[in-house]
């Protein structure tokens, strides 16, 4: 079978990778990706001799016509590569939208059963344009949804995407980390008053730092140090604005390596996961990483996100513009709360997002589709249970 995504990493959050991971212990997986990595935005490392790569054009900023075109080609490539292989099965991360809809038109051409992930909506309602900019991406759009019409099974990673989508059945198989071994939580350092706050990924328009600024200027009863992971086009900017409110700031950069990253983590408490009030998220990757080292959550994105931080306990969430709250809940905290809050976050990572999970949800979906036995987990499982379409669309700012 064959994993289609342009954006495959050989990552423990990458959802590409957890795939061919859980399949390929079962199934003989191949993987056609793209030969620019979109995080790093340069040219892909050596790969893997089950990985095949479309040479196409680079790009150096998200919101750009480079990347539809670049996009477009990866498009063109995944239907060469299909009117000259044959696969069992397609299994396709979506976007780009292109390639989503040329793998399925192949697939029920060749009556080869498919299977689209939609990983992320995109382009997202932030990216704003007039003209023929503006017929692109309304071009794109109708891509994706005739991926979705057409697939014998569509995958999203978190219930927000269930009103977005056009689909007659959808699966719920939530993001996952593939975590390679437990990190020791490191709590000296609350009992002398510090407070560590992490924030990972990238710094893009799309995350709320103004808030991240303000609530790291409004706690009063903890030494903040804020312990930051990753790069963007503002880091520069926001960093700068931490350290006129007077706040330590550690800047760790671009790290990729677990034990280098968990080292650090260890020692932070809560880990940051705002977006903008535009932002149609559901759960972010940042927010599995987070829970994977044990670390409660500042957040504000709906539906998903907001409910799970309150069923479990493991943070705080805070509406559009309330950034307040947040400090006052971090003041209002003492050490063994924060302690509470850390064993709640890591129990929630290992119950809800960990690879094994993943691995049975996964594994049980393609079984079903091949025609195989299988235990019916959907009896027991909601995960696994193709359900309609929910109308109800979560925005950050809290819960409609």
């Amino acid at each position: 079978m064959l994993i289609i995504s342009a954006f495959y990493e050989e990552t423990d959050l990458s959802r590409p990778n957890l795939t061919r991971a859980a399949l390929r212990s079962s199934y003989h997986t191949s993987v056609l990706t793209a030969s620019f990595q979109h995080s790093v935005k340069a040219r892909a490392p050596w790969r893997p001799d089950d990985v095949q790569v479309v040479r196409v054009p680079k790009y150096t900023t998200n919101r750009s016509a480079a990347r539809l075109w670049s996009h477009a080609v990866f498009g063109f490539g995944t239907l060469f590569h299909l009117a000259r292989e044959r696969y069992s099965l397609l299994y396709i991360c979506m976007p780009p939208n292109l390639a989503a809809l040329v793998a399925v038109v192949m697939a029920r051409a060749t009556r080869t059963p498919c299977v689209v992930d939609v990983v992320d909506v995109w382009p997202s309602p932030l990216w704003r344009a007039g003209g023929v900019r503006r017929l692109a991406l309304g071009a794109w759009g109708w891509l994706g949804r005739q991926a979705v019409r057409m697939a014998d099974r569509v995958v999203v990673e978190c219930d927000l995407y269930r009103g977005a989508l056009p689909a007659r059945t959808l699966v719920t198989i939530p993001l996952a980390k593939m975590q390679r071994e437990a990190v020791a939580s490191d709590f000296s350092e609350l009992e002398a008053g510090t407070l560590r706050i992490a924030y990972l990924g990238s710094f893009g328009q799309n995350y709320d730092f103004v808030a991240l600024v303000e609530i790291l200027r409004l706690v009063t009863r903890w030494r903040v140090i804020l312990e930051v992971i990753g790069a963007g086009e503002m880091k520069a900017e926001v960093l700068q604005k931490v350290s006129d409110a007077g706040i330590e700031v550690n800047d760790h950069g671009v790290l990729y390596d677990e034990a280098a990253k968990g080292e650090i983590l260890s020692r932070c408490s809560l880990g940051f996961n705002g977006y903008v009030a535009e932002a149609f998220v559901g759960l972010s990757y940042r927010m599995v990483d987070y829970l994977s080292f044990g670390l409660g959550l500042i957040n504000n994105l709906g539906s998903d996100a907001w409910h799970l931080v309150e069923s479990e306990q493991i943070g705080v969430n805070y509406a559009a513009g309330k950034a307040q709250t947040v400090a006052e809940w971090i003041d209002a905290c003492d050490g063994d709360e924060i302690r509470e809050v850390r064993k709640r976050a890591f129990t929630t990572f290992q119950t809800r997002y960990s690879y094994d999970a993943f691995q049975l949800h996964v594994n049980a979906l393609v079984q079903e589709l091949r025609g195989g036995a299988l235990e019916d987990l959907s009896r027991r499982d909601r995960f696994l249970r193709p359900q309609e379409a929910s109308p109800r669309r979560h925005r950050a700012g809290g819960p409609e």
